[in-house]
């Protein structure tokens, strides 16, 4: 009986490690898609890349998810360049004169082939749930290619969108990068 207890203790520590490490390519991977740094007291760290055809480059999604502090999360957005919605995000984003359909899809967790309303996403990608009322948002356009990822201005070059959410209930961000053909 003491040789298992031992057992059962190793393998218990081997998947500590197991999660921390997965936490930390999760974290390297949110920083290579944003251009930021996750900050290291990030938790539960999920990401997830959709692609509509493998063979492909675009169009794809980036679902990301993690717990973090809202000070934290405050500062990433400040670095990033999010624009929240509550600021006259029309003038800071350049959308004065754009269709108001598209402005009302980019404050949205829908993306425009709808792959996370599939059975099979839902499955896959069960902790994606950014459907809260008490979400604040953020937006951008977003850029693939650069070091600067984030790109605030409508009228300037950009390949997708840029929306995070975040419950301060739960303290959990939900991050969707959507880019397009």
């Amino acid at each position: 009986m003491k040789f298992i207890g031992i057992l059962t203790r190793t393998c218990w520590m081997a998947v500590v490690v197991l999660i921390v490490g997965c936490d930390e390519g999760e974290r390297k991977d949110i920083s290579s898609y944003l251009g930021i740094v996750v900050p290291p007291t990030a938790s539960h760290i999920k990401v997830f890349k959709d692609q509509l055809d493998p063979d492909y480059k675009r169009p794809y999604n980036i679902y990301i998810t993690f717990s973090l502090d809202s000070i934290s999360v405050m500062d990433m957005i400040y670095k990033a360049g999010l624009i929240e919605k509550e600021d006259d995000y029309k003038q800071k984003m350049c959308l004065k004169n754009a269709d108001s359909l598209f402005i009302e899809n980019l404050w949205k967790f829908k993306t425009k082939y709808g792959l996370e309303a599939s059975v099979d996403f839902k499955k896959d990608v069960w902790w994606w749930n950014p459907e809260s009322d008490q979400l604040l948002l953020f937006a951008s356009f977003y850029k693939e290619d650069g070091k600067k990822k984030i790109e605030p201005c409508y009228l300037k070059h950009w390949d997708g969108r840029v929306l995070l959410g975040y419950d301060r209930i739960k303290g959990m961000a939900y991050i969707l990068i959507e880019v397009f053909m």
